[in-house]
Formats: C-alpha cells, sequence, structure tokens
C-alpha cells in the first residue's frame, strides 16, 4: 500500500463512486490483516482533513469496523457524524446500536436511528434505551418524542 499522500494523489483522478470503491477495498485489506492498509486507515483517520477522515469511514464499509462508525459519530464534522449515524443500522450489531444511541444527542439524531432500527426490525437496542429513558426523562421532556 502506498503511502499516505501517494494514495490521495491516486484518488485525485477518480470520480465519486470510484473513490469510495477504492476506500472500501482498503477497508477489506486492512480487515485481511495487511499492515499497510490498517496504518493507511489510522493516518486517515487521524487527519485533520475531513476528506481523508471520510474514507476512513468509507473503510468501515469494506473491513466491517462497526468501530470506525462508532468513532465517527464524535467527529467534529457534523457531515461525518450523519454519515456515521446512518450507517449504524448496516455497520453494527445490536450492542453497538445500543452504543451509537447513547452517544447520539437526545433529539432529531437519535429519533431518527431509532426509526431507522425499527424499520430493519431490530428492537433490541430501541427497547433497552426506551427502559434507560422511561427510568429518567429528560428535563427538557423529549422521552415522548421516541415513544
Amino acid at each position: 500500500m502506498a503511502p499516505r499522500g501517494s494514495w490521495l494523489d491516486e484518488l485525485a483522478g477518480l470520480d465519486h463512486r470510484q473513490r469510495m470503491l477504492r476506500a472500501v477495498e482498503l477497508g477489506q485489506s486492512a480487515a485481511k490483516g495487511h499492515a499497510h492498509a490498517r496504518d493507511l486507515v489510522s493516518v486517515l483517520r487521524a487527519s485533520d482533513d475531513v476528506y481523508a477522515r471520510s474514507l476512513a469511514l468509507a473503510s468501515g464499509f469494506g473491513s466491517g469496523d462497526a468501530a470506525d462508525v462508532l468513532l465517527a459519530l464524535s467527529d467534529p464534522s457534523r457531515t461525518l457524524r450523519r454519515r456515521a449515524a446512518k450507517r449504524i443500522v448496516a455497520c453494527c450489531d445490536d450492542a453497538g446500536a445500543g452504543k451509537a444511541l447513547a452517544a447520539l444527542p437526545r433529539g432529531g439524531p437519535r429519533t431518527a436511528l431509532c426509526a431507522q432500527l425499527a424499520r430493519a426490525r431490530r428492537h433490541t437496542a430501541v427497547e433497552a434505551l426506551l427502559s434507560c429513558e422511561i427510568a429518567e426523562p429528560a428535563p427538557d421532556g423529549r422521552t415522548l418524542d421516541l415513544i
């Protein structure tokens, strides 16, 4: 695997679809244990550049690593946080979805994820969240928004 700069330079001439496919391939290589691919994903994830971090998030589809998605939920970029939230159903198991629900702020993002999980018939994480929310209602009264 090429160093970070030259890998990004290779992507410069590609369209969005091709760049995302290359990022997924990078994630697949990292999942297979290729040290260079893992290092490159780590460098992309730690980058100050939002574009590089978005490629690291896309590589999570190839690696199947839910940790990348959960980590992106706390990214400084709202765009990446939203992209990560949309990928939780596809990438995370019920335990990971529960962690994501706990990490998301109350209101719209959390309610949207609950709806996505319910549509996917993944009720375990939603039921756990509702149990906690009913036991300790939100001071702003938004608990009812989930129900």
